[in-house]
């Protein structure tokens, strides 16, 4: 009985101590492989944010000097506009007021009176007194449409 019960105990002891080795390694071997993830977690954050990190320089690096050609186009087209408007301004303007200027000679007959003026020259004549008198009265109204 003893060296037979003993026999036994030894191979059960064995056997206890295979499986709390097999548990210790199956333990540490759970644990390597939890901190290998951990780790490739890691290095795979790394990896995106070094991708991102590119992408968004080439992104910048392509937008900005697209911005700057859509830029300079644009103050380009408003200069080449502002030119433009400003040139049929002036013309509009040289319109206006020779207009003016022909409207004011034909309700005033101020062509008449530069002929009554020429007819009349080295004359001391009615017709010449009254187109300088005439002039005289009207020259403020002249100046004022001619400015205009």
């Amino acid at each position: 009985n003893g060296p037979e019960q003993h026999r036994i105990m030894h191979i059960a002891a064995i056997i206890i101590q295979k499986w709390w080795r097999g548990t210790l390694v199956r333990r540490s071997l759970l644990h390597a492989t939890i901190c290998a993830l951990v780790v490739q977690k890691w290095w795979l954050r790394v990896l995106t944010r070094l991708h991102e990190e590119r992408r968004v320089k080439a992104l910048v690096s392509y937008v900005w000097p697209e911005k700057a050609i859509v830029l300079l186009q644009s103050m380009f087209r408003m200069w080449l506009m502002k030119t433009r408007y400003k040139k049929y301004q002036k013309a509009a303007h040289i319109i206006q007021n020779n207009w003016r200027l022909y409207s004011f000679q034909k309700e005033t007959n101020i062509g008449f009176l530069n002929n009554l003026k020429n007819n009349f020259i080295g004359r001391q004549s009615l017709g010449l007194q009254f187109c300088r008198r005439y002039a005289k009265n009207h020259l403020v109204l002249l100046i004022r449409y001619q400015r205009v």
